[in-house]
């Protein structure tokens, strides 16, 4: 089957009831959503120390084809040149452990690409999309829908937005990336704590693609990404396939600033892989 390995920022199922209302009195949309982004300014160097990723292949209707799918575990530390690493630790495809077969094909991979003159650099960018960044404000468009949801026991406004991205050629508009979505922020801090969204162009041969993250919250100000699932449909000519994929992600740890002194790998253990069961 197609596989994915996708590393991400970004943890714990919500339960959400809908329902029509409006915005508190004293709390607008722009006060909410520069709430939103000072939270997102003083949490964006967490990092996940365990990741559990499960991808099944899927009918159009959305029932599995196989019985468990393709599931990965994998731990990320601080290396001693302060580079976030990525260590495979363990690989069930439907049920089969395959990890030392993925470990093999990997460490292939990579003197392939070091014989051909490639990046040998092994180190694991910890990006995903965020419309709370600062540096994507420029391009935002936003507007509360007027709704209010419960998540996780928080009420929240429901926010949708338009972030209108260019790309590295500035003078090329076929460069360029739109990023549409839904945001669900906290009414007293403007905590985020779902999104959806999708983007256009998608990447090639990609029809749909829908992703949903899931964000937990600390009281005073601890955030950080829970879970993230994906919707995807792709293929090539009149061969198409519909995929789920679901991630969570654990044992969080700081990236240390610049200059900064850390004692140990600043990470989280993967102790027991099968505490994280397939999505059914």
């Amino acid at each position: 089957m197609c596989r994915c390995y996708v590393v991400a920022l970004i943890l714990m199922l919500l339960l959400a009831f809908a329902g029509p209302a409006s915005l508190l009195a004293g709390e607008g949309p722009d006060s909410l959503w520069s709430k939103a982004i000072s939270l997102y300014e003083s949490n964006d160097n967490w990092v996940p120390g365990s990741v559990y990723m499960h991808m099944q292949e899927v009918d159009k209707h959305g029932q599995p084809k196989d019985e468990r799918g393709h599931e990965v575990w994998t731990r990320l530390y601080l290396d001693e040149d302060g580079e976030v690493e990525g260590e495979l630790v363990k690989v069930l495809d439907n049920g089969e452990d395959i990890t030392e077969e993925e470990r093999a094909r990997r460490e292939e991979e990579e003197r392939e690409n070091e014989d051909e003159g490639g990046d040998d650099d092994r180190s694991v960018t910890m990006e995903g999309y965020m419309p709370f960044d600062p540096e994507h404000q420029d391009g935002m468009n936003f507007h509360a829908t007027g709704d209010l949801e419960v998540v996780n026991g928080r009420r929240c406004a429901v926010f949708e937005f338009e972030d209108e991205r260019k790309g590295e050629d500035e003078d090329d508009d076929d460069d360029d990336t739109v990023v549409t979505g839904k945001v669900w922020l906290e009414l007293e801090k403007g905590v985020p704590m779902k999104m959806e969204y999708t983007t256009d162009p998608l990447p090639k041969r990609v029809k749909k693609m829908n992703t949903t993250v899931v964000f937990e919250f600390t009281d005073p100000d601890t955030w950080r990404p829970a879970s993230m699932s994906v919707e995807a449909t792709g293929g090539f000519l009149f061969i198409k396939k519909h995929f789920h994929m679901h991630m969570t992600f654990d044992d969080h740890w700081r990236m240390p600033e610049e200059g900064e002194v850390v004692e140990g790998d600043g990470t989280g253990t993967v102790e027991d892989t099968e505490a994280v069961p397939a999505q059914e």
